[in-house]
This record gives structure tokens, sequence and C-alpha cells, in this order.
């Protein structure tokens, strides 16, 4: 979903998947934890958002730049984010997950589309977290576990 709209909850993650990229991925693993380690579903997210930034305005399609998990291990619920670009200049910033079902539930994660992410305690990206990091993050530690307020993406 993009963090600016209403989540949606899908009956499996393949569905998830093939409506954030506007079904353009209909083939996804039925579940986020297969997905964390399927080398070919991160080249297939990897070249649509290659070929969605050379599309141009008209074409703008969405592309997943991350997935989150609520439990360790790619485990629980999976939420994947998506923005219209992928990172190369700037961030992209989910600002407060306070009312978010996510807020202060993120256990796992992995970032797709040339970006790095980082985790923060507080909303406005306050307070401890994670430091940047590429690709899968089976844990995110002892110290943020189950503490994230605000999510950044960028280049």
């Amino acid at each position: 979903m993009h963090p600016d709209n209403a989540q949606t909850c899908y009956s499996s993650f393949r569905r998830a998947m093939a409506d954030a990229t506007g079904g353009q991925i209909t083939n996804a693993p039925d579940s986020g934890r297969a997905a964390a380690t399927d080398a070919a579903l991160d080249a297939r997210i990897n070249d649509l958002a290659k070929h969605a930034s050379k599309a141009g305005t008209a074409a703008r399609r969405p592309v997943v730049v991350g997935i989150e998990w609520s439990n360790r291990d790619a485990r629980g619920s999976s939420w994947i984010i998506e923005f219209f670009d992928r990172c190369r200049r700037g961030y992209y910033f989910v600002r407060n997950l306070g009312g978010n079902w996510w807020n202060d539930r993120i256990s796992s994660y992995k970032s797709y589309a040339g970006c790095r992410v980082n985790h923060y305690e507080n909303q406005n990206a306050r307070g401890s977290s994670t430091g940047w990091h590429y690709g899968y993050v089976s844990y995110i530690g002892n110290a943020m576990n189950d503490q994230t307020s605000s999510v950044m993406w960028s280049s």
C-alpha cells in the first residue's frame, strides 16, 4: 500500500503484491515469509522499479520500495510499501505510524528499488533508529523490536 492510502488486507501475499504492482507481478509466493528470500521476486520487483522510473510521468505506476513484517524472520503480517519512483534522489518518509496498525509492531523488513531504509523509535525520524540498511533484515534487533513509529527510505 502507498503510505498515504488506507490499508487493505488481502487473503494472500500474492494478491497483495499483485495489487501493489498494478497487476505486474501476479506470481509472487502466497506467503510473505517465502517472499523474503525469493531471488526471482527480488529481481522482478527491482526490474519493475527501473522501468517505472524510465516510463515518464504519463505512465507512472507504483514502485515497491519495501516490505515490513510483524515478526522476525519475515513471519506474521506483511506490509508492502510503494511509492511512485525508485530511490534515486531524496527520500520517502512515513512520518507517523501512530494510529496505524503497524505502529510499534515491525520486527523484520526488506528494501527494494535501490532504497536503503531506516526505522525510528519516534515519529518524524526521532529517537533511536536501526541505521540505514539495504536488502533483507531478518530481525530488527532487541532495541528496536516492536518500537518503530516512523520509517524513511532513501538512495
